[in-house]
């Protein structure tokens, strides 16, 4: 158990989300969309048949959560961008607070920057969270608190 343990969170240290530029620069249909989100958080073991399917991505587009697909019915890098911070996210928070966030951080940042500060932070906090745990003589255990600060 220890072992699985250690080697779970191992990897989570070692976790790596793709940057905007590793993203995909061409247009993909849903499927394809859908299998990517899957891979990149797949270490994250969130359960895959409610991450993402078809329906939830016509439901974030119709809520305005993420913009409307091209004529062809395909996502950009930026739909992937959106797609993947949105499934993370929506494993700790509401989906209006999920929203509003984005828009915020985009404003902000613009929508390039403010994905790369996602994934950096969603990697520094898995890094920082399991790097504690693996030093079990420094942890008599980890708050909520510790997980939800790390991310904002």
């Amino acid at each position: 158990m220890i072992n699985d343990f250690e080697t779970w969170t191992n990897e989570m240290i070692n976790f790596h989300l793709p940057r905007w530029d590793e993203l995909p620069d061409v247009d993909l249909y849903k499927d394809q969309v859908i299998t990517l989100v899957q891979r990149y958080l797949a270490p994250l073991n969130i359960k895959t048949d409610t991450l993402i399917t078809p329906s939830i991505i016509n439901n974030y587009v119709k809520l305005k959560i993420v913009p409307k697909p091209n004529s062809k019915k395909q996502y950009s890098r930026l739909h992937l961008a959106y797609f993947i911070t949105i499934s993370a996210l929506k494993q700790i928070m509401n989906i209006n607070d999920v929203k509003y966030g984005i828009e915020y951080e985009t404003k902000m940042v613009g929508e390039i920057e403010a994905y790369n500060r996602f994934a950096n932070a969603l990697e520094n906090s898995l890094r920082e969270i399991c790097t504690r745990l693996n030093h079990e003589d420094e942890v008599a255990y980890v708050k909520d608190t510790d997980i939800g600060m790390s991310l904002s």
